[in-house]
């Protein structure tokens, strides 16, 4: 096998230091000849069994203490069956200070670097040694692991040494020493310096972040955003560059958004992977990629506890859910004696073929079931409840329905009530919506200076400030207005001329026969009416002539209102005639509530 030396540069801007190790790989895939195959083809390839990084994260930041070590030379302390070192062998200078003397074959006698069943045969290696000494720490570290990696926080420095002392006992049962510790806790500080296992870099790295101990704070690593060497952008270019940021817990989702969407719109344009963007998206995407370079530096509070350890309650989640015609998704909170700390978000850009809002609502309240699914799966404690935010009051009321939907709508309500049981959705103020923020995108500066974002809404640590909802309210009026910045719908009553409503809660294209329509539209327009009305007030009968009549011009209205929107605009605020308005003498004529109607 040949090999090659690997080696690991670790600038650190933030202290200007520079740490350099060298590592010797093995090309495990190198053949030696044509036909042959090489070892790692020959070799079963098996995923290791590792934990999820987002739950070795939550579980990290959980409590007050954190602690994170590594297995020195984990591969190299595994070792191979006397029948399969041949197929290791590799040649080596007899006298490695001269280049010139003659080649020795060895052999390994261990796993090596470059195999690749070598990181499932690790996993599956300690696994097996926590199955033998079954226990609370077997399971601390367990959950802890990735790869050679193991992260964990505790209550108190007590437990911190004591799990210092048993772990690293446990694991040199194994023939594995765990080196590298770093804490925020003095005491393990000291203790492990003075056994020399202490990581004495000032930034540690912990899958993919940085944790500064001293801080006790999270950063990302930097990044550059630069042009391509030809100086050309392309889209396969840009997709390389937006793939930069590591961002495992969604905690910079307001800001990276905005390069999801941006990527979305050159899928959107049919353009070739390596064709020239035009100039001005070209001018935009550097735009985006300073922002994105400068969201890096972003600080994160790592726990999020803030509880003395001696007066300690349960926690409390809570999950605001939001979407917006570009994006959708969801962000959580765990909240510590009245104090609210972001714990994890998740967003997914709307799909390409247009949905209506309230579909698009309704999935990213799907998204944040899942995420309070997988927080309850991955961290260390029980909540003592949880509450889920929307501020969609189409999408309250489909979850409060027991009327059979649409099997869009049907098999989405089943998953999030599947997943949340009897756990309370409730209403929440668009402008007090973490979770718009992740929709729509904001700049880096925001984001850092953005409280709501970090630790949710003001009124959300007292429960007698919590806003309110009254479900009949919800379809007061089927008519939505679009707004200037964010493109959001959102549900109101208002005198505007130009009314983009219907459009938007029924989709025209399912539709073939135009009475058909008319008819579902009216009924529509019923329910709305009865949603306001007492039981003895509530239509029950057959739709009458002036309920469909209704449902025409609510269509009529619509249409008018997209195509001949500034005619409408001109004619009511009797500003300068435009021609069409002055050559067929249009006007408008209020019916049907206010309905809008252009008359030739």
């Amino acid at each position: 096998m040949p090999c090659k030396k690997v080696t690991l540069s670790n600038q650190n801007e933030r202290y200007k230091r520079c740490c350099i190790r060298i590592r010797i790989v093995y090309d495990c895939s190198c053949k030696d000849g044509r036909g042959n195959p090489s070892l790692n083809e020959c070799l079963e390839s098996h995923p290791p069994v590792m934990n999820d990084i987002t739950g070795i994260l939550m579980r990290f930041r959980a409590k007050k203490y954190a602690t994170t070590s590594d297995l020195e030379k984990a591969f190299l302390q595994i070792q191979l069956d006397e029948k399969d070192r041949d197929a290791t062998r590799f040649l080596w200078l007899s006298d490695p200070s001269n280049t010139s003397s003659p080649l020795i074959t060895y052999r390994f006698k261990s796993v090596l670097f470059g195999a690749t069943c070598s990181p499932f045969i690790l996993s599956a290696t300690l696994l097996k040694h926590f199955k033998e000494n079954p226990g609370k720490l077997s399971d601390t570290l367990e959950n802890g692991l990735y790869v050679d990696n193991i992260l964990t926080s505790f209550d108190n420095e007590n437990s911190v040494i004591d799990y210092y002392r048993r772990s690293r006992e446990l694991l040199t049962k194994g023939g594995f020493n765990l080196r590298s510790w770093n804490s925020n806790s003095p005491k393990l500080q000291e203790i492990a310096s003075k056994e020399q296992t202490l990581d004495k870099d000032e930034l540690t790295k912990i899958l993919g972040m940085q944790w500064n101990a001293k801080s006790d704070k999270l950063f990302y690593q930097s990044n550059t955003f630069e042009m391509d060497k030809k100086g050309k952008l392309t889209k396969r270019y840009i997709l390389r560059q937006s793939s930069k940021i590591f961002d495992p817990l969604g905690l910079l989702s307001p800001v990276t958004v905005k390069a999801k969407i941006f990527m979305q719109s050159l899928w959107k344009l049919n353009l070739e992977w390596d064709e020239i963007l035009p100039e001005d998206i070209q001018s935009k995407w550097i735009l985006i990629s300073r922002d994105l370079a400068s969201s890096l530096e972003t600080e994160i509070h790592r726990s999020t506890q803030t509880q003395n350890e001696n007066n300690r309650n349960l926690p409390t989640l809570h999950v605001f859910t939001d979407a917006s015609t570009h994006a959708y998704g969801a962000c959580a909170y765990i909240m510590y004696d009245r104090k609210p700390t972001i714990v994890m978000a998740k967003n997914r850009v709307a799909p390409i073929k247009t949905i209506t809002l309230p579909k698009l609502e309704l999935m990213g309240a799907v998204i944040g079931a899942r995420l309070a699914d997988h927080i309850c799966k991955n961290f260390p404690e029980t909540f003592s409840e949880i509450q889920f935010w929307s501020d969609s009051q189409i999408v309250l009321s489909w979850l409060a329905s027991v009327k059979p939907q649409r099997q869009f709508i049907k098999n989405r309500i089943e998953e999030i009530k599947s997943l949340c049981g009897d756990n309370v959705w409730r209403y929440c103020p668009t402008k007090d919506n973490p979770a718009d923020l992740l929709t729509r995108g904001i700049t880096s500066e925001e984001l850092q200076q953005n409280e709501i974002w970090f630790s949710g809404p003001k009124w959300l640590n007292s429960k007698e400030d919590w806003p309110t909802w009254n479900g009949n309210n919800v379809t007061s009026r089927v008519c939505t207005t679009m707004s200037e910045n964010d493109d959001k719908i959102e549900t109101t009553e208002n005198n505007q001329n130009v009314c983009i409503g219907i459009g938007e809660i029924i989709d025209i294209e399912r539709y073939n026969s135009y009475r058909k329509l008319t008819r579902i539209t009216a009924y529509l327009m019923r329910f709305a009416t009865n949603c306001r009305a007492t039981e003895t007030e509530r239509k029950k009968d057959l739709l009458r002539i002036d309920e469909i009549e209704n449902a025409k011009f609510l269509w009529i209205r619509y249409k008018q209102g997209k195509i001949f929107s500034d005619e409408i605009n001109c004619i009511d605020n009797s500003t300068k005639r435009k021609t069409l308005v002055r050559q067929l003498k249009l006007f408008l004529m209020e019916r049907h509530d206010c309905l809008l109607m252009l008359i030739v």
